[in-house]
């Protein structure tokens, strides 16, 4: 065999096997696109959440059940846009959340703890309560506010009792996650 086929014939298996290595190291793409995660933009908020990212339950800093986080710590992953848009928040300590465009539900769990995951909702008359009194872009309800101040933004300001199956170590027992999401592009 000629040096030059002999070449041809090394370059084209030695080109075989990488395709066929990218083939199998290639899983699913990451789908979504980062989102920015920042303190609820809402100037009322109380006292202890005020210009904090936060997600936990109780009362007890440090300990896992409540954290409060740098923008820096916190993700978000925005899937798709629009009406279909759904976020994947991820916190330190092991909280994660899922919201999906136009819904009050907001899913958490946090494996870390043993919480399996459970819908949070703001009931209706929370929500109409706590209505601002103008529509001010830095003012918001409580629950889950789409698209405001602008499309692909979201303000979560949820309080929320823990179900039976959350073993909760404080004497207050609420869920609560405050911040503000924001996935236009």
């Amino acid at each position: 065999m000629r040096k030059s086929t002999l070449a041809a014939a090394a370059a084209s298996t030695v080109t075989a096997v990488a395709l066929s290595l990218a083939a199998c190291s290639n899983s699913e793409p990451e789908t979504g696109t980062t989102g920015t995660v920042s303190p609820p933009a809402d100037t009322s908020v109380k006292d202890q959440w005020e210009d904090a990212i936060s997600i936990g339950v109780g009362n007890k800093q440090g300990t896992g059940l409540v954290t409060q986080s740098a923008a820096d710590q916190v993700t978000a992953r925005c899937i798709d846009e629009g009406d279909n848009l759904t976020i994947e928040f991820t916190a330190p300590d092991g909280w994660q959340a899922q919201l999906t465009h136009g819904s009050q539900i907001v899913k958490v769990k946090n494996d870390d703890l043993g919480y399996p995951e459970h819908d949070f909702e703001t009931r209706e008359g929370i929500i109409e309560a706590t209505q601002p009194k103008n529509d001010a872009p830095n003012r918001f309800s409580m629950g889950v506010t789409w698209d405001k101040p602008g499309p692909g933004e979201v303000e979560v300001q949820l309080e929320d009792e823990t179900p039976p199956q959350w073993v909760v170590d404080s004497p207050y027992r609420e869920f609560a996650m405050y911040a503000h999401i924001t996935c236009a592009s």
